[in-house]
């Protein structure tokens, strides 16, 4: 992330709370776009495909 692109965390919780990703208010994830698109995000933090 730029710096200028920096958001507070604070900011990012807002949103999260604001359109019910938080909390375990999470939605599934079904379509294969999404999934490999997903799973590609994943592989770019180094973590391995769900």
């Amino acid at each position: 992330m730029l710096p200028a692109q920096r958001v507070e965390r604070t900011d990012c919780m807002k949103l999260l709370e604001e359109n019910d990703l938080i909390y375990g208010r999470l939605l599934p994830v079904e379509e294969p776009h999404l999934i490999d698109r997903y799973n590609k995000a994943l592989a770019a933090f180094g973590l391995k495909p769900t």
